[in-house]
């Protein structure tokens, strides 16, 4: 039977982009109801701009919201591009597949003259759920070993091969079992002998030995210099030595099994100096949450809000401001949102060059809305540039509030760590009472490079068993403990060697695990060979002979009789078995073989005459595998 299949656009893998230094651009529909949301792209010179980085300056993205079924974009000017003619002309924007665009500042000219892009449309079958699609099995799109998934893009569902298959879910027989055991990276078998393929799973017939150990937490300190935690400051008054002020410190102490910080009100130049801006943070009451010992600083920031009432008036109305000189935005873990369904938001500041970005978030009725959903209905967002040191946020509407006064009164804007928010459609109300977020400042050791700093040992912050990275956002370095260790990197003795054998998730060892200094070794037990690796060959026993073994317990039973009878008949039996092998070489013509291919005559490429031990050896005690013509390819073996 056809099926009626519905398209959308990929809310997950699409992006509006828009490019240009004097750039608004919108993008609008419907998708049941209308839809719009927009970016803004603002720089004053080509120097301003990074190649790669689509947060604002020369480039702007957001999201497309979900269910998208058509969209009109619109791109225009603030200032008919006059003051950056020589270099932006024009405004683009555009819809694309995430990934498929990578900003450049060549782009700025006329897009390098590309005039399409590639975009995902997502399909599905019908409009029915999974569970409304089986009720009619004749009509039913998912065949044999496959399951129905609803749409996550509606309306509709789509069909998947279950785990342990592919192939095609729509056709009879189309999903096709995978065999794991050909591809190692499909199974955890220490070898394709010790795996046994089976139906929609894998079956592993070597035992495994797992060690359980209780992980020990352990308290990472915060402070350097010839300080403790906890320590009172007063009482060491005296002017610092070139030493101290040469080392850093966090500036913080942690108590012990919490994480509230609080930082030392103690004379400034106890700091070293690529530090002693912490205290701004002080002068301008900026709540500190967390210092980590990585580079970051969590401090809390208020949120702006635009609000108004039923006859569109403005209630109240803040902007949101941040100004830390020698601390930038981190430009990885934090975004620009604003919330409302009403609302034009903006955040500009100075970085090198003055910066200017925002977002546009549209909606009509409560019901539109989507939790979790950031995309330009009822909640948009979009990136921070690099190297920010101040911004300040503003919001407000298009239409006072007035159409969506009863559900949606305000309109809030806020830099926010990405991981710490999460948008509900109970925001549209009051941002339910939270007025500040928690933001993530980047912060670096001075202003030097990490080849500048190494060539002053006398100052250089990263201790043993540590690297040194160069600052990704603004000046300056940070250090890391090396791979193997952990802890804080800024403290002698302070980055610890890791026991990876103590925690079964850090080692591939089958059996033995040994630590090493930043890394460990693995071994097989007695009576096992091999490199004892889950990634190598693992452990395989190591196989004796049968008169070894009557030997070994005829010792230990201190020669019995009836072990000793046993031992000479093993042994009359292998010597009778070698005499039976040389009766047969030599009726068969063994020695006069022999003779031929060792005869001066023979040329270069005379034919080896191979034991069977040595045969056994290079067939895999001959395994039918090998055979060629029966799905082998032969065997080669090099002896000397």
């Amino acid at each position: 039977m056809d099926q009626i299949i519905h398209i959308h656009s990929s809310f997950s893998r699409n992006k509006f982009i828009a490019v240009g230094c004097d750039t608004y651009s919108s993008v609008e529909g419907s998708l049941g109801h209308s839809y719009a949301t927009a970016c803004f792209s603002l720089c004053d010179s080509k120097d301003s701009v990074v190649n790669g980085s689509c947060s604002g300056i020369g480039c702007c993205q957001t999201f497309i919201p979900k269910g998208v079924r058509d969209f009109n974009i619109s791109v225009t000017s603030y200032n008919n591009h006059t003051q950056i003619l020589d270099f932006n002309p024009c405004s683009y924007a555009f819809v694309v597949e995430d990934g498929m665009y990578n900003f450049s500042t060549l782009d700025l000219v006329n897009l390098q003259n590309k005039k399409e892009f590639p975009v995902v449309l997502d399909w599905s079958i019908r409009n029915k759920t999974c569970e409304e699609a089986r009720m009619n099995i004749t009509a039913y799109a998912c065949k044999d070993n496959s399951a129905c998934r609803d749409s996550d893009n509606p309306p509709g569902h789509r069909c998947y091969c279950l785990s342990g298959y592919k192939g095609n879910p729509y056709l009879s027989n189309g999903c096709q079992e995978i065999d794991e055991c050909e591809d190692p990276s499909l199974n955890q078998c220490i070898s394709t002998k010790n795996c046994l393929n089976t139906v929609e799973a894998i079956n592993v017939t070597v035992q495994r030995v797992t060690v359980a150990t209780e992980e020990k937490a352990e308290q990472v300190v915060l402070l350097k210099i010839n300080y403790h935690c906890g320590q009172n400051l007063s009482s060491k008054r005296k002017e610092p030595t070139g030493q101290d002020v040469s080392k850093i410190a966090i500036f913080v102490c942690c108590n012990a099994g919490s994480s509230s910080c609080t930082s030392f009100s103690s004379n400034p130049y106890w700091l070293p100096k690529s530090v002693w801006e912490f205290n701004i943070l002080r002068n301008h009451k900026i709540e500190v949450l967390n210092i980590s010992v990585q580079g970051q600083l969590r401090i809390s920031i208020e949120a702006a809000y635009d609000c108004y009432n039923e006859a569109g008036n403005i209630t109240r109305r803040a902007r949101s401001i941040l100004s830390v000189p020698k601390f930038p935005l981190s430009y990885r873990q934090n975004k620009f949102t604003a919330t409302g369904c009403d609302t034009s938001t903006l955040i500009q500041g100075k970085r090198a060059h003055t910066y200017a970005t925002g977002c546009v978030s549209y909606c009509v009725k409560h019901e539109d809305v989507i939790n979790g959903s950031c995309a330009g209905i009822g909640c948009c967002q979009t990136s921070i540039p690099k190297g920010v040191l101040n911004f300040r946020a503003s919001v407000g509407s298009f239409s006072d509030h007035q159409n969506v006064w009863n559900f949606n009164p305000c309109s809030y804007a806020f830099v926010v760590e990405e991981k710490a928010y999460d948008f509900s459609v109970l925001d549209l109300a009051d941002l339910r009472g939270v007025t500040k977020f928690p933001v993530v400042l980047d912060w670096a050791i001075g202003n030097e490079t990490c080849s500048d700093a190494q060539k002053k040992p006398e100052t250089y912050a990263c201790e043993d068993n540590s690297i040194c990275h160069d600052s990704d956002n603004g000046p300056g370095y940070r250090c890391n403990c090396s791979d193997g260790y952990s802890g804080n990197p800024y403290l002698a003795n302070g980055c610890k060697d890791i026991d990876e054998c103590a925690i079964p998730s850090l080692n591939l060892c089958t059996h033995g695990c040994k630590n090493t200094p930043g890394n460990y070794t693995c071994y097989c037990p007695k009576g096992y060979k091999g490199d004892g690796r889950k990634d190598g060959i693992g452990c395989t026993r190591i196989k004796k002979s049968h008169i070894g073994i009557a030997i070994g317990k005829c010792w230990h039973r201190r020669y019995s009789l009836a072990c000793c009878k046993f031992l000479v008949y093993l042994v009359l039996k292998e010597r009778k078995l070698i005499k039976l092998k040389e009766k047969f070489f030599r009726q068969n013509g063994g020695f006069m073989l022999k003779q031929k291919l060792c005869s001066p005559e023979g040329t270069s490429n005379a034919t080896k005459l191979f034991t069977a031990e040595e045969l056994k050896r290079a067939t895999n005690n001959y395994d039918e595998s090998t055979i060629i013509g029966k799905g082998g390819f032969g065997t080669k073996e090099h002896y000397q």
